[in-house]
């Protein structure tokens, strides 16, 4: 081929390629613009699908309101249709009450002149009431005076009545004291029941066939007798005898006072059972108060029981410095050592027939003596604790 041909050719092949390529790059760049717009076509109509969601959303929500609302429009119009019915009440009423009022007008028209009726009444009755009121100060009066006399006889009956109070209260104790005492008699048994079981007939053996006998009272459960110191003197052995009659031998060894006509010794046992008597003070004795004596007197020729004899106290009195209670209560030889008891049954003495015969002699009667039961309190603490 002539190549003047062949390079036309080529020149239009060549063309034609670039032009298609520039043809393909064109709609190449096409293309995708094409696809980007698609790309955000998609997102648009996803977006809108989204939109169209709510929108339906949104639409069926106003739906349920305006249902809601036609509900309430409902109630609403029922609510209206009451309050209409109401009213309408209301009007009759009021029209009730207007006629109501009308009557009440009538009636307290009549009301009214009833009134004046009885405003002319009362002016009547107020001029009677002041024709009373001054018969009635008349009688005020009267009755002033009778008031005071009934005033002052209230008083005097009040005052009896005090009177009569105070004399029934009176009485009243005065029973009360009178059914609380207890016969003299009585009182002496009691008081010699509760210490009898106490008190004990000594018999010392002196030696050489020679005896004495004495009394004495038991101050300790465990056996320890207080007596007078006379009855124990020169003692070679001791025999204790109970109420009940139990025989008992006293300790070898007694202890006395260097004050005091009083002595101690023990029964030579290891009870602790013994009736102990309860002492009592001599602090407070009084001239005249009774007092009971018990002892053994004379007792080998009384054999037995104990006696008890019953007197006041006659004295308090100091012989030659020592305190001694005078009695007038029967004592004998025998009696010595034995209690002094008040009637509260304890023991304010030690009764001692030393003093008669040291002081005034044998064969006076109805004068004897007891140690004050204080006298002992240390004597005994320095001997048994």
């Amino acid at each position: 081929m002539n190549k003047w041909i062949l390079i036309p050719i080529l020149v239009i092949l060549l063309a034609v390629t670039i032009a298609n390529g520039v043809l393909y790059l064109n709609e190449n760049s096409k293309l995708k613009e094409t696809q980007f717009q698609l790309d955000n076509l998609g997102i648009d109509v996803s977006d809108l699908d989204s939109n169209l969601t709510s929108l339906e959303q949104g639409v069926s929500s106003l739906e349920e309101d305006v249902s809601a609302m036609n509900n309430e429009l409902l109630d609403t119009k029922i609510d209206i249709s009451s309050l209409e019915s109401n009213y309408s009440a209301l009007q009759d009423n009021v029209s009730n009450l207007d006629s109501r009022l009308l009557d009440i007008r009538g009636d307290v028209s009549s009301l009214e002149g009833n009134l004046a009726s009885v405003e002319g009444g009362i002016s009547t009755i107020t001029n009677n009431i002041s024709n009373l009121t001054g018969s009635f100060s008349n009688i005020e009066q009267n009755f002033s005076g009778i008031e005071g006399g009934v005033s002052n006889l209230e008083a005097n009956v009040s005052s009896l009545e005090d009177k009569i109070s105070n004399l029934e209260t009176d009485i009243s104790i005065l029973g009360e004291e009178f059914s609380n005492l207890i016969p003299y008699d009585q009182v002496v048994i009691d008081v010699v029941a509760i210490l009898e079981p106490s008190v004990v007939k000594i018999v010392v053996d002196l030696g050489g066939g020679d005896y004495a006998n004495g009394s004495g009272v038991i101050i300790s459960n465990d056996g320890w007798v207080l007596t007078n110191e006379h009855v124990l003197d020169s003692a070679q052995s001791i025999e204790i005898t109970l109420m009940n009659g139990q025989r008992f031998n006293g300790e070898s060894t007694w202890w006395y006072s260097l004050y005091y006509d009083l002595g101690l010794t023990k029964i030579d046992s290891n009870r602790i059972d013994f009736p102990a008597a309860t002492l009592g003070s001599s602090n407070d004795v009084t001239v005249g108060e009774a007092v009971i004596a018990i002892g053994y007197p004379l007792a080998f020729d009384l054999p037995g029981q104990a006696t008890v004899t019953t007197g006041i106290v006659s004295a308090v009195r100091d012989l030659s410095g020592e305190e001694v209670i005078q009695i007038d209560a029967s004592i004998n030889h025998g009696n010595s050592g034995g209690p002094l008891i008040n009637l509260d049954g304890e023991v304010i003495g030690i009764n001692s027939w030393f003093y008669a015969d040291e002081y005034v002699g044998e064969g006076i009667t109805n004068l004897n003596f007891a140690i004050p039961i204080d006298n002992a309190y240390l004597f005994i603490e320095d001997v048994i604790g």
